[in-house]
C-alpha cells in the first residue's frame, strides 16, 4: 500500500480516543500506540468511494493486548484540474471530512437518487474540538446506533445541538443551491403527504387499537397510572406524522415508517441510556432535528432533560441562524426560536407514536437484533418469524412476555410513563384551562359559540 493511503497517527489517535470515550473515564490520560492501519474498498458506487479502515492499537492501561477499531470513511471524487499535481491531489482526496458543509456539498449530491449505497451508514463520532473528524460506523451494524454507556451532560448536549444545527443548515443550503425543496420526494413516492380524516386514516387508527389497548392495560394494571390520555397522545402523534408538510424545505424533515424494519423506534432500556434504530434510507437527511430529540429525550436523565431544554434549544437555534446567515439566507427566511421549539415538540410526539405503533418489535432486545443482524441467514429468518409472531400476539401473550423478560418490561414501562407524562403535561393542563375558562364565562352569563362577546358596560 502506498503512503498516500495512510492517515497520520495523530488523526488516528483522535479517532481512538473518541471510541474510548464512555468506556473508560480516564481515556484522556491514556497513552495510545497505533500499531497498524489497513484499508479496503467497501462500496462500489462510482460516484462515492467508501472505504473500510481497521486500526490496531494498544493503550497504556493494557499494553500487552492489541485492540482493533473498525470504521468507514469516504474519499472525495477525483478532481479534473490539471494545475493540481497528482501527489497533492491524492493527499487532498484521502483525508477525513472535517467540515459538515463540505460533507453535504460533496457527498449528498452523489448519493441521489438512492440516498446511500448498500451498507453505507454514516455515523458522526463527536469530538469537542473544531477540527473534529468525520468518521463512519461499521456498515455491518447498519441501521443501529450503538448503546451509549453514559449519561450526557448539558454541555455535551449543547455541543451535539450545535452539530445538529450545522447539519440541518448544510442540508437546507444544499437544497437552495439545487433549487429543490424535497430532494427525495420524486425518488420515494411513499413520502408524499397524505390527508387525514379519510377511510385510510380511520383504518390505520383501528389497526393501532391493539397496541394502544396493551399500553393502557400496562399503565392501569401494572404501573397504577391513569390511562385517560394514552389513546389521544398516540393518535395525535399519528395524525401529526400524516399531516406533515415540507413545502418550504426548511425545518420539517420527512419520516417514512419503513415497510420492513422500523427506523424510528425510540425507547430506553430501563434507566440506562438509549438504544435506537435509524436507517439512512428512511430519512430525508441525517442527522437532523429527530436526532436532537433522541439525544435530549433518550440519552440523558429526566432532570438534565427538563433543566437544560431551553438552553439546548437556544444553542441549536443560534447555531442554525449563524450558519444560514453565512450561507446567504435572507433575514426574513430565518427560522424563529418559537418555530424550532414547535418542531422539537412535534418530533417528540411523533417519536412516542412510532414507539407505540411498533410496540411488539421492542419485545426483541437491541442486543438480540444486533447479534442476529451479524449472524447466518437462517438465524435472521428465525428472528423474522419471532417478530411476526409478536405482531400477531394477543394481549395475554404479550403480557406473559412482559412479565417474563425484565429487559422488555423496562423498555415498555419507560415508554408508557413517557406517554402518561406527555398526556398529563399537555392534554390535562389544556382541559383544566378550558374548564376554567368555561366557568368564567358561565358566571358572567355570556353564551360562547365561535367568538367571545364583549361585556356590556
Amino acid at each position: 500500500m502506498s503512503r498516500d493511503f495512510l492517515f497520520p497517527e495523530n488523526a488516528l489517535e483522535v479517532l481512538v480516543r473518541n471510541e474510548l470515550e464512555g468506556s473508560n473515564d480516564d481515556h484522556e490520560e491514556l497513552a495510545i500506540q497505533i500499531i497498524e492501519q489497513s484499508h479496503s474498498k467497501e462500496s462500489s458506487n462510482p460516484l462515492l468511494e467508501c472505504r473500510r479502515l481497521v486500526v490496531t492499537y494498544r493503550t497504556s492501561d493494557d499494553p500487552r493486548h492489541d485492540r482493533t477499531l473498525d470504521v468507514c470513511y469516504v474519499i472525495r471524487p477525483e478532481e479534473d484540474d490539471e494545475n493540481i499535481p497528482p501527489e497533492a491531489g491524492r493527499l487532498k482526496l484521502r483525508r477525513f471530512y472535517d467540515n459538515e458543509l463540505n460533507f453535504y456539498s460533496d457527498v449528498m449530491p452523489s448519493l441521489r437518487p438512492h440516498v446511500a449505497p448498500p451498507g453505507f451508514c454514516p455515523e458522526l463520532l463527536m469530538h469537542d474540538r473544531d477540527d473534529s473528524l468525520m468518521i463512519f460506523e461499521n456498515p455491518e451494524r447498519r441501521g443501529f446506533r450503538r448503546v451509549v454507556k453514559q449519561t450526557w451532560s448539558t454541555s455535551k448536549i449543547h455541543a451535539i445541538a450545535k452539530t445538529m444545527a450545522r447539519f440541518q443548515a448544510a442540508a437546507w443550503l444544499a437544497d437552495r443551491a439545487r433549487g429543490s425543496g424535497r430532494p427525495l420526494h420524486e425518488d420515494h413516492p411513499w413520502l408524499r403527504a397524505r390527508s387525514s380524516g379519510n377511510e385510510e386514516a380511520a383504518a390505520e387508527i383501528r389497526g393501532m387499537d391493539r397496541q394502544i389497548g396493551f399500553i393502557e392495560r400496562i399503565a392501569r394494571d401494572e404501573l397504577r397510572q391513569s390511562a385517560k390520555w394514552i389513546r389521544r397522545v398516540i393518535t395525535d402523534g399519528y395524525r401529526l406524522v400524516r399531516d406533515w408538510r415540507d413545502a418550504d424545505g426548511r425545518l420539517k424533515m420527512t419520516l417514512a415508517h419503513g415497510r420492513t424494519w422500523c427506523s424510528e423506534i425510540l425507547f430506553r432500556v430501563g434507566l440506562e441510556p438509549v438504544a435506537w434504530f435509524r436507517d439512512w434510507n428512511m430519512v430525508r437527511y441525517a442527522p437532523l432535528t429527530l436526532d436532537l430529540v433522541q439525544f435530549v429525550y433518550l440519552s440523558c436523565d429526566r432532570n438534565t432533560r427538563l433543566y437544560g431544554l431551553n438552553q439546548i434549544l437556544t444553542a441549536y437555534h443560534e447555531e442554525l441562524v449563524r450558519c444560514l446567515s453565512q450561507g446567504g439566507v435572507p433575514q426574513e427566511d430565518l427560522p424563529s426560536r418559537e418555530a424550532i421549539r414547535e418542531e422539537f415538540e412535534e418530533l417528540g410526539l411523533a417519536g412516542l407514536h412510532y414507539a407505540a405503533r411498533y410496540l411488539p418489535t421492542t419485545a426483541i432486545g437491541f442486543e438480540t437484533l444486533l447479534r442476529q443482524q451479524q449472524s447466518a441467514d437462517n438465524d435472521a429468518q428465525e428472528l423474522l418469524k419471532k417478530l411476526n409472531r409478536l405482531r400477531a400476539a394477543d394481549h395475554a401473550e404479550l403480557l406473559e412476555h412482559y412479565r417474563r423478560d425484565e429487559e422488555y418490561q423496562g423498555r415498555i414501562n419507560e415508554l408508557v410513563m413517557e406517554i402518561v407524562r406527555y398526556g398529563e403535561e399537555n392534554h390535562e393542563a389544556r382541559e383544566r384551562e378550558e374548564r376554567s375558562n368555561w366557568g368564567f364565562f358561565k358566571r358572567l352569563g355570556v353564551w360562547v359559540e365561535d367568538t367571545v362577546l364583549p361585556l356590556r358596560r
